[in-house]
């Protein structure tokens, strides 16, 4: 009897280290489609993280580590500007993407030379929880300057 519970203790044991590699497979899967997702903005350009606050108070990041995937509230990028589109045409054609994936302009602005747009898309979009600019939900915001043009979710913070 007691060379059979050693043997139902060393299979017990084989078997829990199988469940506890699988258990580990899984959450380094998960972690990297993690963080394979957290890019919201599909944009080549300089990147910004947005960590633990959707505002001005946000810890910025250019790079994330997985463990910072949980506190990520918001990220933006800024590409150097096409020379060949006035500022003019480049604000035309951002609200026409915006009009074409079915949001809304809430609030526009210019100010120091930056002209902004400040958006709603819908949830299904993707992007991250709004916050509310002068009483409206906003979840998407474009700058538009004569040298470069910056995107963030909900918001752009800090300089653009």
């Amino acid at each position: 009897m007691r060379n059979l519970r050693g043997v139902c203790r060393a299979v017990s044991a084989g078997k829990m280290i199988r469940v506890l590699l699988a258990l580990a497979v899984s959450a380094a899967c998960f972690l990297c489609f993690s963080a394979a997702n957290a890019v919201k903005l599909p944009i080549d350009g300089d990147r910004r993280f947005y960590l633990y606050s959707a505002s001005s108070q946000a810890v910025v990041r250019a790079r994330l580590s997985l463990g910072e995937l949980p506190f990520l509230k918001g990220e933006s990028v800024t590409v150097q500007t096409d020379y060949e589109k006035s500022v003019k045409d480049r604000i035309f054609s951002a609200r026409e993407e915006v009009e074409q994936r079915g949001g809304v302009i809430v609030l526009e602005e210019c100010a120091g030379g930056v002209y902004s747009l400040y958006c709603y898309l819908p949830e299904d979009f993707g992007l991250y929880d709004g916050i509310f600019v002068d009483g409206n939900l906003v979840n998407l915001h474009i700058a538009i300057s004569k040298t470069r043009t910056a995107v963030g979710s909900p918001i752009i913070f800090g300089g653009y």
